[in-house]
């Protein structure tokens, strides 16, 4: 691999929402991590369903398999930031945070079931 292919290569990287890649090719190792970069995949949406309760709904911000744990069960008590679930492309897993501190209302989806880009995943009540 030369540079100019190399660089090409981690500029394209830069602009997917992968937080970490690895690729090798013969005694050419490359790592790229980009930290907290799919903190921004979440795509909250506020919807108001009575006077007291706001709700997220948290879209899926890439097309891919989701997979879900116990923390993103429905009646499940979240914090801001924590991971509820993990959407699989194209071989690699991108965390899905929630954006808020509240309650798990609802799962739209279910578990392996392929998600396309900005469909509805969860809706999350508010606290406090």
């Amino acid at each position: 691999m030369k540079f100019n292919e190399i660089s090409q290569l981690l500029d394209k990287i830069a602009t997917m929402p992968f937080s970490h890649v690895e690729i090798k090719d013969g005694d050419i190792e490359i790592v790229v991590d980009q930290g907290q970069k799919n903190e921004k995949i979440v795509a909250p949406t506020t919807e108001q369903s009575n006077v007291d309760e706001a709700i997220f709904v948290v879209k899926s911000p890439l097309v891919g398999l989701i997979h879900f744990d116990q923390s993103g069960a429905v009646g499940t008590q979240i914090v801001k930031k924590q991971v509820i679930a993990q959407i699989e492309s194209m071989k690699l897993y991108n965390d899905i945070q929630s954006p808020v501190t509240g309650t798990v209302l609802e799962q739209l989806v279910d578990d392996g079931e392929l998600v396309e880009f900005d469909q509805e995943l969860f809706k999350i009540r508010i606290d406090g």
